[in-house]
């Protein structure tokens, strides 16, 4: 096998550019995705595909990983120069058109786990070759030998090849330059790759201006002519250094480095945002018009119902303008009135300069101009007021009030304590600094690292955020007890080298780009629909428990002790509440069950016992067919519980258990569940009860919790299990 190695230069080359390349390859490991083959394609030449390309393989192999490296841009490869090798080698072209052995295509490189296929002479016919029975052998092969497969693939705006190996890829990435490509020529390929490629993972902004140092821009291809003629290539350099090719345009200096990933769902944030400036810009369109209106009742102000029309298409125009959409939901009180005063301004200018040359099409006095400029101006900074209120509002609601535990050490904790300070994403409420065990503070709860586990088996622990280096420490031992719990661990993506077994994401919290590992995500389209589903189901219940309510009140009642009965439960991630139920048992029945203990039957963190001496005579009948259970509903209406999902622990029980019994607390607790369905008082084994609550977490759909809302109709009439 022949041995390739990198041409080696003097061009320093900085460090920064290195983990840009290294943060690609991490979104693409912690991307969820099963996947070994990956193309890479650009929209036309000159955009950095080719440098993207093989500096991925180079990221891959060099955190161990067996990487091929496969130049496929048989028509005009600038990699040639990039390798030399101790002796001839054959290429890609050579292996597809039958003239070469796979084993003597495939070069080992001096980058360890690191081997290549070059492209080899340029073929009469590239996608004929490529849509042989030898490409797929090939693909077969290196899938069965390497973790990893990049191609270097052709400019899919340009030929068809990319779009062919594409198809036989698991993957496809798209390399684009900043500011050099059309919005639109970028979605078609997208749309191309979307078409081609079983997964398109998203897009590499390249060519971004990060003004470290001088590299120079990534090159062009010179022009691609028709099939095998190309036009002259231009003058470069290869620049590498430490593993990481660069190439640099000896007559183009522009600062150039691969800024990011951008996932599939990512692409879609420009439009999403773009149609949300459309939609406050519409609601603000709506208050302008409305402010003309008022402004019309006043006397002198001369407007006529065309001129509110006019006023309305200069408040898109000045809305565009003055960027007054920009940065509306993080703007405090005094920013919102500078944006605000700027737009009334430039609004004010706009309508002016109408008025000067409408000629009668548009008419508005002095005094009506300024009416409605102010009567505008206030209108839009109370409504972008209350706009950011009720988001923030909802979205606290929705995702602020978790309890967040930091896990970081001494150098990075202020700046992670100051950065999450006010972000809507959660709080961080506790705080284990690894290289200070002795850490304490006045505002935050300190643990110590030999406590992690015991505190967040037993206290409210919504999500873990780790932020170390991962060069001095061995992250997943301190994630991976969390993830057994059932609680989201999210890393501070920082070179990270390690693989969870469980689901993971990439995203934001609050400040920080992370990565978060979690046995399940639910996405909240269908978060939403269970709490429908929760308030509908709870009015009813609660209309059943009134009814039921007045004939059971005074039976429940004949002891002198409460008929709804009250006790403190264990709801999601460990949080306490008032839980409800009619009394069917005696008012000292907690101070006996202590007695009582030695006869429990279940195994491990519950309590369940034959003929217990604590049921009343009417509790006997309540329980057996489940009306006990009537006043929860008012606890699925509160939100402390839903219809269906795990049930809730008694404060002693929740004392009891194991990190991997609090698995079952990271979903909120059901009046019924699986395990009701599935036998009831019949199972006395606890860790089959949270088997069975895993089993439904881990698969949870809406459909499947409406599936065990019609068991438990049925298991409530035949009166199966119940004791």
């Amino acid at each position: 096998m022949p041995l390739l190695k990198l041409v080696k230069s003097k061009v320093q080359f900085a460090k920064q550019t290195e983990e840009y390349y290294n943060a690609i390859r991490t979104n693409i490991q912690f991307s969820g995705a099963q996947m070994k083959v990956i193309s890479i394609s650009s929209v036309e030449a000159g955009e950095g595909k080719s440098t993207t390309s093989v500096n991925l393989a180079i990221s891959f192999a060099s955190v161990g990983l067996r990487t091929l490296f496969i130049d496929a841009d048989t028509r005009n490869s600038v990699l040639s120069g990039t390798f030399k090798s101790n002796a001839p080698y054959k290429g890609l072209s050579n292996f597809l058109s039958g003239n070469a052995d796979l084993n003597e295509t495939i070069c080992q490189t001096n980058i360890s786990g690191l081997d290549v296929i070059a492209s080899g002479p340029v073929p009469p016919n590239p996608t004929s070759l490529l849509q042989n029975d030898n490409f797929r052998h090939l693909m077969d092969v290196a899938r069965s030998r390497y973790d990893y497969v990049i191609i270097d693939t052709p400019p899919i705006g340009l030929v068809i090849d990319a779009a062919i190996i594409a198809h036989q890829a698991d993957a496809s990435i798209l390399v684009t330059a900043a500011g050099k490509i059309k919005r639109r020529f970028v979605a078609k390929a997208v749309e191309q790759l979307e078409q081609s490629s079983p997964q398109f993972l998203g897009v590499v902004l390249n060519k971004v201006d990060m003004t470290v140092d001088k590299y120079g821009s990534y090159g062009s291809y010179g022009s691609y002519g028709s099939y095998g003629e190309y036009g002259k290539k231009e003058n470069k350099k290869k620049v590498i250094q430490e593993h990481i090719v660069v190439e640099k345009d000896s007559v183009n200096g522009d600062n150039a480095a691969p800024y990011a990933l951008i996932f599939k769902e990512e692409l879609r944030v420009k439009e999403k945002q773009e149609i949300r400036r459309i939609e406050i810009g519409v609601v603000q369109l709506v208050v302008v018009v409305f402010a003309a209106w008022l402004a019309s009742k006043l006397p002198y102000t001369e407007i006529t119902k065309g001129s509110m029309v006019i006023l309305g298409v200069v408040h898109v125009v000045t809305y565009y303008i003055s960027s007054y959409y920009e940065n509306l939901k993080y703007r405090g009180y005094l920013d919102e009135l500078i944006a605000t005063v700027k737009y009334g301004f430039i609004f004010a200018l706009v309508v002016t300069f109408l008025s000067f040359f409408a000629d009668g099409d548009f008419s508005i006095s002095r005094r009506g101009l300024l009416y409605v400029t102010l009567i505008t101006c206030t209108l839009l900074y109370l409504t972008n007021t209350l706009l950011r209120y009720f988001r923030s509002s909802i979205y606290t609601r929705r995702k602020g009030n978790k309890n967040i535990l930091l896990i970081s050490d001494q150098a990075r904790l202020e700046d992670v304590l100051i950065r999450m300070k006010d972000n809507m994403d959660g709080r961080i409420t506790a705080v284990c600094v690894l290289d200070n065990p002795y850490f304490t503070s006045p505002f935050i709860k300190s643990v110590k690292p030999e406590n992690l586990v015991e505190y967040a088996t037993h206290s409210v622990v919504d999500q873990v955020l780790i932020n170390l280096p991962s060069e001095q420490y061995k992250i997943w031992d301190y994630a991976s007890p969390f993830e057994l719990m059932g609680i989201p661990v999210s890393i501070n993506l920082n070179s990270l080298e390690f693989m969870s077994q469980g689901k993971k994401r990439i995203q934001q919290l609050g400040p920080f780009n992370v990565v978060t590992f979690s046995t399940q995500f639910y996405s909240y389209g269908d978060i939403v629909a269970k709490r429908f589903l929760d308030i509908c189901g709870a009015l009813f219940g609660l209309l059943l428990c009134g009814l039921v309510g007045i004939f059971l009140y005074p039976l429940i009642r004949r002891d002198g002790g409460p008929a709804i009965f009250v006790q403190d439960r264990v709801g999601e991630n460990g949080r306490i509440f008032k839980f409800y139920k009619f009394r069917s048992m005696r008012v000292d029945a907690e101070e006996i069950k202590k007695n009582l203990m030695s006869q429990n039957k279940m195994s491990g963190g519950m309590f369940k016992m034959d003929n217990d001496p604590r049921i009343t005579k009417i509790g006997h009948f309540i329980r057996k067919t489940s009306l006990d259970e009537l006043p929860q509903f008012w606890n699925v209406l509160k939100g402390d519980m839903s219809l269906v999902g795990t049930r809730p622990p008694t404060l002693d029980e929740y004392e009891s258990y194991t990190p991997e019994q609090k698995r079952r607390l990271s979903f909120r607790p059901g009046i019924t569940g699986l395990w009701q369905v599935s036998g009831r008082s019949e199972i006395t084994d606890f860790d089959e009860v949270v088997k069975l609550d895993v089993a439904y977490m881990d698969d949870w759909t809406i459909w499947r919790d409406i599936r065990i809302l019609l068991k438990t109709i049925k298991v409530v009439v035949k009166k199966d299990g119940a004791k």
